[in-house]
C-alpha cells in the first residue's frame, strides 16, 4: 500500500522473512489498516533457511506480551496466528513480533484500527440522483463476536430527523429518504451508532440552446431563446464566444439575440454559448451554423451530422495488430501512413483497462474494469491524448470503441453488487431478469449467473448487461463518455453491441440521452452503432427518425445485410449483381438525410475477406486479392461510408490457417504479398471518395449495362457526376452505358442541362485518363473496356479532372517503428495564434523537458516535465505563461531536453 492508504480488512497479516541476510517488511510506516471485527485474526509469516538455529518467538499486542507465543506458531506452514479471546476495544492498536534464532533477532510490527461499533452501516458513502437510499448493516454483540439477534429496532436519522426502523437477526435494511445535497445518515441502537454521508444531486443547471433565428444577405441573427431552466427561472446572463478556428465576431457579445456579419466563405462555423441563471448555475454548450454554397444559412438540429462524417473514410485500428510493440505510442507513428492512404477517420478498438491484459486473441478490449483509464499494456492516458492530438494535427478524426451494453464482471460496481446484492447501490445498475423476447439476444441466448446477473450466453458471464433505466447508472455512463470527449478531444464513439440496450430498453433510455448530452458539448461528433442499419425497422436507431417524440441516438450503423447477403457470399453471376444492387440501394430507402450506412468487408469480429474468397486458400493469392477489388470499389463509391480493417490493404490473412483471430487480430506483416495489388487500390479509392463530393451524397442511380457481370451506377451532382463501372468477372468486358443529362429521366446533372455538341469530359480518376465526349439529344452513349476484376470511376464534368495521391514509397516509411533518436520537430502552425502544436520523438524511456523561453532567455512556461516511454508525442501551447497570462507577440524559443539530447526551435507568436 502507498503511504497513508487506508484498508478495511477482516484479518491482519504480518509477513517477515527470517533468512540470512535478507529482510522484507510489508507494513510501510504510516499505512493504516482498519477492521470492523472486535476479534480480528492476527497473523505473521516467519521464514528461515534450512540449517538455521532454533527459533523463539515473542508476540505483543499494544506492548503487552501474548502468553505462550510459541504455541501459536505452525512449524509446517511457518505462520503465527493469534485470535484474541475477547474483543479488542475500538481505536488504534499495534501487533508486534520478535523472532530470534541464535545471535540474530528480527522485529516487525503493524498498526491497525478497530472499529467494532455495535452498529455498522455496510452501505457505502454514495452520490445519487434518486430521492431514497438503501441503508443496510449489522448490529454486533457487545464483544464484537457476531450479530446481536436480540435487537429488533434501530433509529435512523437523516440530518437530525429521526425515525424507527426494524432489525432482524442482527441486521437492518432501510429505504432512507434523502434531501437535496449532503445527507448524514446515522443509525443507532443502544449505546452504539454509525454514520455515512450520501449526497443527492438535484439538477438546477440551465440548458443552453441556440440556433439561427434568421439571416439576410449580409447578416445572421443567432438566438438562445430556446434555453430552458429546470427551476423555470429567467436566465440572468447569456454570453457568446467565437471558436478559435472559425471566428465570426461573437466574443464579447451578450444577450438572448445577437447579430453577426455573414461569413463569405461556405462552411461550418462553430461557437460557444454560456448561459447563467440568477443563482450562478452555468451551462456551456457548443454549436455551429452552415453557410451553404448558394449563400444560404442552415442551422443544425439534434439529428445533424458534420460534413466530415458524410465524407468519412474509416480506418479501423487495433494497436495489438498494428505493430509488434502493440502500444498507443507505436500506433501514433502510423498516423501519417493512414493520412497518406487517404483516410480521414480512425476508429480505435477499446483502450480502457480490462480485467485481463488486452491481447490479439479472445481478449481484444471489451472486458472493461475501469472506464476512466487507458490499459497499462497500451500506455497511459497522456499517451492516448497525444495520439488524438497528433491525429488532429494531420486532419484525422478519432472515434473510440466503448461498451454501453455491459461492464466486466470484475468491475468494482459489479464486485460490490455481487457482494451485497440488493443492498448495494450498484445492484440496479445491472439487468437481473430474462427478457422473453427472443430477438433481444440476437441469437446469443440469455443466462443469469449464480447471483442473478443477466448476460448474453455467447459472451460468457464475464460481460454483464448494463441497466440504462437506472438514473444513476445512466448518468455515470454519460459522464464517462463526456469525459473522453472533453479530456481527450475524441470525435465520437463506436458503440459496441448497441443493439443490446436498444432492444432491452428503447432509444429513450440510452440513445437519446447519450446523444443529447454529447452533441451539447461537441455537435461535430459522429456516433456509430454496432446494429443493423438497413432493412425494415432499423430506422429507429437513427437520429433522423422520431417516434413518440424520441429520436434515435446515432448517425451511422452497420450494413450487415449487404455484408452477410452479398459481400461474404458473393457469386459472380448476373443474378448476383442484381441482388447486390438490391441490397446496396436498400430499396431506395434512407431513414433521413443524416442517416449513414457503414459499408465494410472485414472487421474485428468477422473473418478476413480473403478467407472467404480463397475457398479455404485453394485459390491462389493473386486471384483471391483481385476478386476482392471490385467489391471494394463498390463500397467506396455507393451511399454511406466505407470502413477497412487494418491489414486489409495488404491482404493480411490469406494462407493463415487456424482461428479467425489468427487471421484478423494477429500482428500484421506490412510487406505481405497482397500489398502491391491492394494498397494502391484502396489508396486510390479513399482519395477519390474524399476528393469528389458526389460520392458523399445519397443520390444514386443504377445504370443499365450490356453485361450482367458489370455493375454500373451514377452518383449525380451538378457538374461533378460520379459514374462507377465494376467488372466482377475474370475477363475484360466492353461496357456500354447511356447517360441522360436532361429531362425527368436524367441520371447525371449538368448546369442548364446537357448541351448538345458541347465538349464534356469523362475523367476516369481511378485509372487517370480523360476522354472528351458530347451529348446528342441530351443523351451520351459511352463505351469503355473494363479489365477482369477491375474498375473505372469517372467524373463527368465540363473540364479535365485529375487526382493526385501521395506516394507511399516503401513500407519502411510507415512501419510504425518506435523512434531511434531523440528529436524536436518544428512547430505547426508557425507563426501561430492562438495555438501551436509541437511534436517530439523519444527513443527510449527518459525524462523529458520542454520549456519556452523569450528572446532574453527568461523561462516563460514548462510544457513537459515528466518521464516518457519510447514513442512520438505532441503537446499544444496557447501562448500562456506560468501565471496563465497571455505572452506578448514576438519570437520565442522551445528547448527540448531528453536522453542527453538538447535541441532548440524558434517559434513566432502573433496576436
Amino acid at each position: 500500500p502507498d503511504q497513508n492508504s487506508q484498508f478495511t480488512v477482516d484479518s491482519l497479516v504480518l509477513f517477515q522473512t527470517f533468512a540470512y541476510p535478507y529482510e522484507i517488511e510489508i507494513s510501510p510506516e504510516g499505512s493504516k489498516f482498519v477492521t470492523k471485527l472486535g476479534v480480528p485474526k492476527l497473523s505473521a509469516g516467519i521464514f528461515q533457511p534450512q540449517g538455521a538455529p532454533p527459533l523463539t518467538i515473542q508476540a505483543f499486542l499494544d506492548n503487552l506480551p501474548i502468553s505462550n507465543s510459541m504455541n501459536y506458531f505452525d512449524t509446517l506452514t511457518r505462520i503465527f496466528t493469534f485470535n484474541p479471546s475477547i474483543g479488542i476495544p475500538d481505536g488504534m492498536h499495534t501487533f508486534k513480533i520478535v523472532a530470534a534464532a541464535g545471535s540474530i533477532t528480527k522485529t516487525d510490527s503493524v498498526r491497525f484500527e478497530v472499529r467494532a461499533r455495535p452498529v455498522q452501516i455496510q452501505s457505502p458513502a454514495f452520490t445519487t440522483r434518486k430521492s431514497t437510499y438503501i441503508t443496510a448493516g449489522i448490529i454486533l454483540k457487545p464483544d464484537g463476536t457476531g450479530p446481536d439477534s436480540s435487537v429488533t429496532e434501530i433509529t435512523v436519522s437523516v440530518n437530525g430527523n429521526s425515525k424507527l426502523a426494524p432489525a432482524s437477526f442482527g441486521k437492518f435494511v432501510d429505504t432512507t429518504a434523502l434531501g437535496e445535497g449532503k445527507n448524514t445518515i446515522r443509525v443507532s441502537s443502544g449505546n452504539g451508532a454509525d454514520s455515512i454521508e450520501v449526497t443527492r444531486i438535484v439538477n438546477h443547471t440551465p440548458f443552453g440552446r441556440s440556433h439561427v433565428a434568421f439571416s439576410t444577405l449580409t447578416e445572421i441573427t443567432l438566438t438562445a431563446g430556446a434555453t430552458t431552466d429546470p427551476d423555470t427561472q429567467a436566465i440572468a446572463l447569456v454570453s457568446w464566444f467565437d471558436d478559435a478556428q472559425t471566428p465570426t465576431g461573437l466574443t464579447g457579445k451578450t444577450g438572448m439575440n445577437v447579430v453577426i456579419s455573414k461569413p463569405a466563405a461556405p462552411g461550418e462555423y462553430y461557437y460557444t454559448l454560456v448561459v447563467t441563471d440568477p443563482d450562478g448555475n452555468k451551462d456551456t454548450s457548443r454549436n455551429y451554423f452552415v453557410v451553404k454554397l448558394d449563400g444560404g444559412v442552415e442551422s443544425p438540429t439534434i439529428a445533424s451530422n458534420p460534413a466530415w462524417a458524410k465524407k468519412a473514410r474509416v480506418y479501423f485500428l487495433f494497436p495489438k495488430a498494428l505493430t509488434a510493440a502493440g502500444t498507443i505510442n507505436a500506433a501514433a507513428s502510423r498516423l501519417q501512413y493512414v493520412k497518406d492512404l487517404g483516410f480521414n477517420v480512425i476508429w480505435v478498438m477499446p483502450v480502457m483497462k480490462n480485467a485481463f491484459p488486452i491481447n490479439s486473441g479472445t481478449g481484444p478490449g471489451y472486458n472493461i474494469t475501469d472506464f476512466y483509464s487507458v490499459a497499462p499494456e497500451y500506455g497511459t492516458n497522456q499517451d492516448f491524448k497525444n495520439f488524438v492530438a497528433q491525429a488532429h494535427g494531420l486532419g484525422i478524426k478519432v472515434i473510440l470503441d466503448v461498451t454501453p451494453n455491459h461492464t466486466s464482471r470484475f468491475h468494482p460496481w459489479s464486485d460490490h453488487a455481487h457482494q451485497h446484492k440488493q443492498k448495494s447501490p450498484y445492484w440496479n445498475w445491472y439487468q437481473h431478469s430474462i427478457i422473453l423476447d427472443n430477438n433481444n439476444a440476437n441469437g446469443l441466448g440469455q443466462s443469469l449467473d449464480a447471483d442473478g446477473f443477466n448476460y448474453y450466453s455467447g459472451f460468457s458471464n464475464q460481460l454483464l448487461n448494463y441497466n440504462w433505466t437506472d438514473i444513476d447508472a445512466q448518468a455515470e455512463m454519460i459522464a464517462v463518455y463526456k469525459y473522453w470527449v472533453k479530456e481527450f478531444g475524441l470525435d465520437g464513439y463506436r458503440f459496441d453491441v448497441y443493439w443490446g440496450p436498444h432492444r432491452r430498453y428503447g432509444e429513450q433510455f440510452m440513445g437519446k440521452p447519450v446523444r443529447d448530452a454529447l452533441k451539447h458539448i461537441k455537435p461535430d461528433i459522429m456516433l456509430l452503432a454496432e446494429d443493423d442499419g438497413t432493412g425494415g425497422g432499423t430506422e429507429a436507431i437513427y437520429a433522423d427518425y422520431v417516434s413518440n417524440g424520441v429520436n434515435g441516438g446515432v448517425d451511422a450503423a452497420y450494413d450487415f445485410k449487404l455484408y452477410f447477403n452479398q459481400i461474404r457470399n458473393f457469386g459472380f453471376t448476373g443474378a448476383a449483381v442484381d441482388n447486390l444492387h438490391g441490397d446496396v440501394y436498400n430499396g431506395g430507402y434512407f431513414p433521413g438525410p443524416n442517416s449513414l450506412y457503414m459499408r465494410f468487408m472485414e472487421s474485428q469480429d468477422e473473418d478476413r475477406i480473403v478467407y472467404f474468397y480463397s475457398n479455404n486458400f485453394t485459390i491462389d493469392a493473386t486471384t483471391t486479392f483481385k476478386k476482392t477489388m471490385p467489391m471494394a470499389t463498390v463500397l467506396f463509391t455507393v451511399p454511406g461510408f466505407p470502413m477497412i480493417w487494418n491489414g486489409q490493404e495488404v491482404g493480411w490473412g490469406y494462407g493463415i490457417s487456424g482461428s479467425k483471430e489468427a487471421r484478423n487480430r494477429s500482428t500484421i506483416d506490412w510487406n505481405y504479398q497482397g500489398r502491391s495489388l491492394l494498397l494502391p487500390h484502396y489508396q486510390r479509392l479513399a482519395w477519390i471518395r474524399g476528393s469528389f463530393s458526389a460520392f458523399s451524397t445519397q443520390a444514386f442511380t443504377r445504370l443499365t449495362t450490356n453485361s450482367n457481370q458489370v455493375y454500373g451506377f451514377a452518383r449525380p451532382l451538378a457538374d461533378q457526376n460520379g459514374i462507377t463501372l465494376v467488372n466482377f468477372s475474370s475477363s475484360p468486358t466492353n461496357v456500354s452505358v447511356s447517360l441522360v443529362g436532361s429531362g425527368g429521366s436524367a441520371n447525371v446533372l449538368l448546369t442548364g442541362g446537357a448541351q448538345d455538341g458541347k465538349t464534356y469530359y469523362m475523367n476516369d480518376v481511378y485509372n487517370d485518363t480523360s476522354v472528351a465526349v458530347t451529348f446528342s439529344a441530351g443523351v451520351l452513349n459511352f463505351t469503355a473496356t473494363i479489365p477482369g476484376y477491375s474498375s473505372a470511376v469517372f467524373i463527368l464534368s465540363d473540364s479535365v479532372k485529375k487526382l493526385m495521391v501521395p506516394l507511399i514509397t516503401s513500407v519502411k516509411d510507415h512501419l510504425g517503428e518506435l523512434p531511434t533518436t531523440f528529436k524536436l520537430y518544428q512547430n505547426y502552425p508557425n507563426p501561430f495564434n492562438p495555438w501551436t502544436t509541437l511534436t517530439y520523438d523519444v527513443a527510449e524511456r527518459a525524462h523529458v523537458e520542454l520549456k519556452v523561453y523569450n528572446i532574453l532567455g527568461m523561462e516563460m512556461a514548462t510544457l513537459v516535465d515528466e518521464v516518457h516511454s519510447a514513442g512520438t508525442y505532441t503537446v499544444r501551447w496557447g501562448g500562456k505563461d506560468y501565471h496563465g497570462g497571455s505572452v506578448s507577440s514576438g519570437v520565442y524559443f522551445i528547448r527540448f531536453q531528453a536522453g542527453g539530447t538538447a535541441e532548440m526551435k524558434k517559434i513566432v507568436f502573433l496576436k
